[in-house]
Parts: structure tokens; C-alpha cells; sequence
């Protein structure tokens, strides 16, 4: 028969190994801990991104049927020059998204509108001559889920470039752009319609994350094939 005193010393030699961790073993942990929040971050990241994308698809899809059924009603596609509505008080900057959102909020217009929550300022700009169904007087562009603005272009204004605000890296910068052009045929993509694009995640225009109403060729963004 075992004494007390004889238990307790076949337990502290069965259990010696179990008192604790080592520092090696510690670190190991942290640094596999840290492994599986870098990696639950990425997919999160991911699936927001991707999220977004899906988003800008959706917008530019609803946008396009807005577009259309202007067409419809009016027999024309919103201009994307500002002066076609009477607004000759304003900057060139974002001028064709401005000139399609005015139109599509214009007071005499009873189609459908944009939704409020894509609707932004980016340049800050206003104008007197402004009839919007809610008596706004800003000129506001519909922007994509990054926050920047679409460019909007309509066939008839395709060999001009225009001025898009891009919010890059924190701070707005103003670029040229232009519509473009399919590179197998050589003529501008939805040649007798009009042309939106979102510069994507990276809100740089003629970039591969580029999105639009048509079908992206990188190969087709170079400046040779936009004008």
C-alpha cells in the first residue's frame, strides 16, 4: 500500500512535462496565431473587394437602363456636355457624368433616377443654372463604390477627351479622358450609344480593373487606340 507521500511523487513525475509551455513553443503559437489573422484579413479583404466590384457592375447596369429609357423618353441619350442642358456656369471637370446625372434629375424629366446613395461632389461645384427636380443647384456626379467618379461619354463627343477627378492615393487628381476604342475592329466600343467606366479598385482609368458597359481590352486602352 502507497503512502500519500509516495502518490504525490509517481504524480509530480507522471505531469513534470505538463507544468508549461516553452519559449519556443510560445512563440511558435503567436507566430501561427498571427499566420490565421493575416490570412482571415486577406479573405475578408477579398470578398469586400469582390464586393464592391459586384456592386459597380450592378451600378453600371442600372445606369445603362436609365440611360435608355432617356433615350426612350426623349429621344436622345443625356448629353455629356453640360452646355446641352443650359448649364454654362461650371468647370470642364467630371463634365460628362455631371451633364448625364443632370439630365437623368433634371425637373422636366419623369423617368427614372439615380440613387441618391451614388450620388457625390467630387470637385464641389454648383450652378445657378441648374433646374433639378429637388432644387439642388450642385452638380453632382454618380460615383462608384470607390468613391470616384464615373466617366460618362456619349457618341457624338467621342473623339474629345474629357476631365475625370480621380481620388488617388488620398488626394484628387484631375486626368484626361477619353472613350475607347475596340482593338480587333477599330472602331469605339457601343460606336452609336455611349460609353460608362469606373476606374476600378485602384481608381486609375486605363488600367485591367478598369469596369464598363462593354467588354475591357487592356490591349485596347493604350492613347493610340483611344482617339
Amino acid at each position: 500500500m502507497r503512502t500519500d507521500q509516495e502518490r504525490q511523487q509517481i504524480q509530480s513525475k507522471l505531469f513534470a512535462g505538463e507544468g508549461g509551455f516553452s519559449l519556443i513553443e510560445i512563440l511558435v503559437v503567436i507566430t501561427l496565431i498571427g499566420l490565421l489573422m493575416g490570412f482571415a484579413v486577406l479573405a475578408l479583404g477579398g470578398h469586400s473587394e469582390a464586393g464592391r466590384e459586384a456592386d459597380c457592375r450592378a451600378r453600371i447596369e442600372a445606369l445603362s437602363l436609365m440611360i435608355e429609357s432617356h433615350e426612350d423618353r426623349t429621344g436622345g441619350y443625356p448629353p455629356s456636355r453640360l452646355a446641352d442642358l443650359g448649364v454654362e456656369d461650371a468647370n470642364d471637370v467630371n463634365e460628362g457624368v455631371e451633364a448625364m446625372t443632370a439630365a437623368l434629375r433634371h425637373r422636366d424629366y419623369a423617368g427614372r433616377r439615380p440613387d441618391e446613395r451614388w450620388l457625390g461632389n467630387v470637385d464641389d461645384d454648383r450652378s445657378d443654372l441648374m433646374r433639378s427636380a429637388d432644387g439642388s443647384n450642385a452638380l453632382l456626379e454618380v460615383v462608384d463604390p470607390w468613391d470616384n467618379p464615373f466617366f460618362y461619354i456619349v457618341s457624338d463627343a467621342y473623339g474629345s477627351s474629357s476631365v475625370v477627378r480621380l481620388d488617388l492615393g488620398g488626394g484628387g487628381e484631375d486626368v484626361d479622358a477619353y472613350a475607347v476604342k475596340n482593338p480587333l475592329t477599330g472602331a469605339f466600343h457601343r460606336f452609336d450609344s455611349f460609353q460608362i467606366r469606373s476606374a476600378g479598385a485602384d481608381g486609375v482609368l486605363d488600367t485591367e480593373d478598369d469596369l464598363a458597359n462593354f467588354e475591357i481590352d487592356v490591349d485596347g486602352l493604350s492613347a493610340a487606340d483611344r482617339r
